[in-house]
This record gives C-alpha cells, structure tokens and sequence, in this order.
C-alpha cells in the first residue's frame, strides 16, 4: 500500500457523484496523472498554471509557478529566474520518466495577471519565463490565457487535454493573492557570495 501524507490527502477530493478525483495544487506544487477521472485543480491570479500532456501516451500533468518579486541584485535576479526554471523542469522531467516524450509534449498557460500586492510585474515576467523554457523544450503551446486583471480558476484533464477555465470573484481573488505572497520562496545568500531559493 502507498502511504500518502496528510497533506497530500487534503490535496485530494472527489466527487461522490461522478467519481472524480479533483488534485488541488498551489505555488510551486506539480503532479502528473494518467488517470481519466482525476483532474488537475487550481485558483491563479499572479501565477501561471502549466499544464502539459503528452497526446499519445495520455498522460500529463500540471505545476504552478510565479517569479518572485522583481529584484535590484543581479545575482539575487539570476537565482530566481534558476529557481523559475528549476519548478518547471521538475514537472516535465516527471512526465518523461512516466513515458512522456518531450518531443511530443503540448502545453496550455492560464494566469499571470498583473495585480497587486504582489510586485506587479511578477505575472509578465513569469509568463515570459514560462514561454522561454518551452520554447528551449520544443513545446507547442496549444492554449494560451495569460495576462490582464482576472483570477481564474483552472481544471485540467491530463487525459483528455481539455481545461475549464472561470473567472474568479474579487474576494476570492484577494485570497489567493495573499496565498501567492506567503509561499514565496526563500532567498539565502551563502557566504561564497552565491544566492538559493529555498521552498
């Protein structure tokens, strides 16, 4: 039997009625399904949800990824972008281990709207970040809905490839707002001089 932890357990609902397993994923959190009745869940203003999936394997995945706020240090700059990166390839590397082949992988981008309190670039330039590397992995961008003021809500059928996407109502976008600012990462500076993001 595989243990799961509380926490991935709170992750997890399903529907009593159709039997659909909704995985709820936040900043920095990724998670690859082949699994039809399981959807990929998230709430996004300032972040950028990456779903990707590989169409002849049926199997895929998603991660939420957001830039921190803008930074004046050149060498703090380069270790968030390394950190951007980092939170990225972890899920596209998961999806090749699973039998993904990168150069059939597709991809769909919801969020990075520019809203604050967060640094109001965060969004842009994550998004910036985000078509960068998939261009680097060869990817096609099948979706894209990224920028302006609105939160949404994203579900995602790695299976299935389709994505529902919602407009989310201010209150709540205030919420995940502010759940985007506290999971932040770490920024350490080693006594070398060199700069890490820690999660």
């Amino acid at each position: 039997m595989t243990h799961m932890s509380a926490d991935h357990l709170r992750r997890r609902v399903v529907d009593p009625r159709t039997g659909t397993t909704l995985v709820r994923l936040q900043r920095g959190e990724h998670q690859i399904s082949r699994t039809l009745n399981e959807v990929l869940s998230c709430e996004v203003v300032a972040a950028v949800a990456v779903c990707v999936r590989d169409p002849q394997r049926t199997l895929g995945g998603a991660v939420i990824v957001l830039l921190p706020p803008v930074q004046t240090d050149p060498a703090v700059a380069v270790a968030c972008e390394r950190y951007g990166i980092h939170v990225l390839e972890r899920l596209f590397l998961d999806v090749e281990r699973a039998g993904g082949r990168r150069t059939r992988l597709e991809a769909r981008l919801y969020g990075g709207a520019e809203r604050a309190p967060l640094d109001l670039t965060a969004g842009p330039r994550t998004v910036a970040l985000v078509e960068r590397v998939l261009e680097d992995w060869g990817m096609v961008v099948a979706e894209r809905e990224t920028g302006g003021l609105e939160a949404r809500r994203v579900q995602y059928s790695p299976i299935t490839g389709r994505a529902r996407v919602a407009p989310l109502d201010e209150t709540r976008a205030d919420q995940i707002l502010v759940q985007e600012g506290r999971r932040s990462p770490v920024i350490m500076r080693n006594g070398d001089g060199s700069v890490e993001l820690y999660e």
